[in-house]
């Protein structure tokens, strides 16, 4: 399929060479280079024809318009409100640097929101009665609260593999939804070790992959959590699990740590001027705390 000689001589004059250059243009800027609006519809139907998976620019910003607040003002504040959907947004550290009780706080304010959420437990930390307690200080039906969190236990990377492969295949509408991975490579690491390092860098990357198409292609919010590893070869003492497949698809990540009661926040992606906040885990939840 090419342009007719009339189409190309007009579309040069408009700095349009291509059908991927049609394909990302508007239908005023094609009348403007001298075509009608039936004929400028035409030219767009005929490029979506050769590039049938694209998405215009302002598609995509309407699909990333829903936000959901993470309970700590700050942290809202550094990511543009809170955690935005069609992005994947990643928490890890060390055991006990609060990762899950930042899901548990998102599980009760999606509900709260009248949003969905589907809960991936890797490693069987989903605790209801944490949700209940969460729910109550929000002023929540603990029992509706826990009817609105599906939870999907995964035993193996393959099943976890295939759970957010399902979810891909369903092809549904998951408009204010929030999924959760919680121990995203823990599976992987279990079951590769180190002999098998290739092999695992490319499942948990090929995994990652398609966590970040479900979170852009289906319009909701993906939020992972992953442990830390010893580094000794190195300046830094830890590094996030997984190593650099997580660090190209993912679009934010925060490194968690404790300080005695308190936890430390740190965002590394985006960089970020002042990236460092604090918080509290209390019985109520998840709350900002003062330097």
């Amino acid at each position: 399929m090419d342009f007719t000689p009339v189409e190309r001589a007009k579309l040069e004059k408009a700095q349009i060479h291509n059908w991927f250059d049609v394909s990302g243009a508007t239908s005023s800027s094609i009348i403007r280079a001298g075509f009608s609006e039936l004929e400028a519809r035409d030219l767009l139907d005929r490029s979506s024809q050769l590039f049938p998976s694209a998405i215009r620019g302002q598609k995509v910003l309407g699909m990333t318009s829903q936000v959901l607040t993470t309970s700590l003002r700050r942290l809202d504040s550094l990511l543009g409100g809170g955690i935005w959907c069609g992005a994947v947004t990643d928490f890890y550290g060390e055991a006990s640097s609060g990762k899950t009780q930042i899901c548990f706080q998102l599980c009760v304010n999606a509900v709260q929101a009248g949003w969905t959420v589907l809960f991936v437990d890797c490693l069987g930390t989903f605790r209801p009665e944490r949700i209940r307690e969460m729910s109550i200080a929000q002023k929540l039906d603990p029992s509706k609260a826990l009817s609105r969190i599906n939870v999907l236990r995964v035993h193996s990377s393959h099943d976890q593999i295939e759970c957010v492969r399902d979810l891909v295949r369903r092809k549904r509408d998951y408009e204010k939804t929030i999924l959760i991975v919680d121990g995203l490579a823990d599976h992987f690491l279990t079951e590769y070790g180190t002999q098998g390092l290739i092999p695992r860098q490319s499942s948990l990357y090929r995994h990652l992959i398609d966590l970040s198409r479900l979170a852009l292609n289906s319009e909701l919010a993906v939020v992972v959590t992953n442990g830390v590893r010893s580094r000794l070869d190195a300046t830094e003492q830890f590094v996030e699990a997984g190593g650099n497949a997580t660090t190209h698809v993912i679009h934010c990540r925060m490194m968690l740590s404790r300080e005695s009661a308190r936890f430390t926040a740190r965002i590394l992606q985006p960089n970020l001027f002042s990236p460092k906040l604090y918080f509290t885990v209390t019985a109520d939840g998840i709350i900002d705390a003062t330097e």
